[in-house]
């Protein structure tokens, strides 16, 4: 099966705005004076959005799953996953553990939504969900309604889609588990802030 990368659509989006905005502010600054402590600041900003904003994804493909958060890197086998599920972001649990993916964190609504097109909320509140866009999502809809965070419009439910969509078609042995943690970004970004912090 081939691999996919799930990031929100709108990652990127908020990563260039932080970086335009924070250049910006940069220029005004250096337009006045010379500042060191103003370039290190910002490029800790830049950095930092880049942590935020771009590293974070959920990937899956025929051997297992990864869970890139800003610091931590997760690499799971299809083998060690017990349950694939979303509450307030979407995680996987493996041996008792949730392991939680930054990039698919739950939206702000926490109704449930309707599937054939009714809104909760009499439509003041959440979004249309077609009985279609939940056809082999794996999502249970007896009763009537889902839950927000299994919306394939949420980042949620996209996640929680994909992987589910894996996880039940899966044979045969996974890969490895395995976490990295990035020392080095915790490093760099703490040795800019603290060379900053003198400068000031």
């Amino acid at each position: 099966m081939k691999r996919i990368e799930y990031r929100p659509p709108t990652a990127i989006a908020f990563a260039i705005t932080t970086w335009v905005l924070t250049l910006g502010v940069l220029g005004a600054e250096l337009y006045v004076q010379f500042n060191p402590a103003a370039i290190l600041i910002a490029l800790a900003v830049c950095y930092g959005a880049f942590l935020i904003f771009i590293r974070p994804k959920v990937v899956v493909d025929g051997d297992g799953i990864e869970i890139i958060n800003p610091l931590v890197r997760y690499e799971i086998g299809w083998q060690q996953v017990e349950a694939v599920d979303a509450r307030f972001s979407f995680f996987v649990q493996v041996n008792g553990k949730k392991i939680h993916a930054f990039a698919a964190v739950a939206s702000g609504r926490y109704a449930n939504l309707k599937p054939g097109g009714l809104r909760p909320f009499g439509g003041f509140f959440g979004h249309r969900v077609e009985g279609s866009e939940i056809k082999d999502t794996g999502v249970n809809v007896e009763d009537g309604s889902i839950r927000a965070v299994e919306s394939p419009r949420s980042d949620t439910g996209a996640a929680l889609a994909m992987a589910r969509h894996y996880l039940e078609r899966f044979e045969g042995s996974g890969r490895q588990g395995n976490v990295r943690v990035d020392y080095f970004s915790v490093v760099l970004l703490s040795a800019i802030l603290l060379t900053a912090t003198v400068l000031i």
